[in-house]
């Protein structure tokens, strides 16, 4: 057989081969997973509830900031120990309800990355309901002056 011979035959040998790998799957698609940036995660830059102590039936304002490098857009999640706060957005607003509520803000970036952070939120009863909730326990009147219980 003459080189040039030999030479095609080579060529054709090389090419079955590339193509038996390259229908195997071998490694092209670890190599192209290695070549995709990771995820990262987005970062919370700002968390606020105003008030954070606060009267029964007060409207909480509660807003949060929070930035991601990968430039995915977010999704902001706020809840409540006493159930999920509906409204969308980094904005949003609340009624506090009585006892303690921990505001959490949780942010997603719809690739598997999140940060959350939690606020605790005091709500108390106004002096005037107090005294109400007295009075109709108790059946005492005026036992709240200037903000003090006197129970005498």
């Amino acid at each position: 057989m003459k080189l040039s011979q030999q030479i095609h035959e080579l060529k054709k040998c090389v090419a079955l081969s590339l193509f038996i790998f390259s229908l195997s799957g071998c490694g092209g698609d670890e190599k192209a997973e290695k070549l995709q940036p990771q995820n990262v995660a987005p970062k919370i830059q700002t968390f606020s509830v105003t008030p954070n102590n606060a009267f029964i039936g007060d409207n909480l304002v509660i807003s949060a900031s929070a930035d991601d490098t990968d430039g995915d857009t977010l999704t902001y999640v706020f809840s409540s120990n006493l159930g999920n706060i509906t409204e969308t957005g980094n904005n949003t607003s609340d009624v506090c309800e009585e006892g303690l509520t921990d505001i959490t803000l949780n942010v997603i970036d719809g690739r598997g990355g999140s940060d959350s952070s939690s606020i605790a939120v005091s709500c108390y009863l106004a002096v005037d309901e107090i005294e109400e909730q007295i009075t109709k326990n108790f059946g005492l009147t005026n036992v709240v002056k200037e903000g003090i219980v006197s129970l005498d």
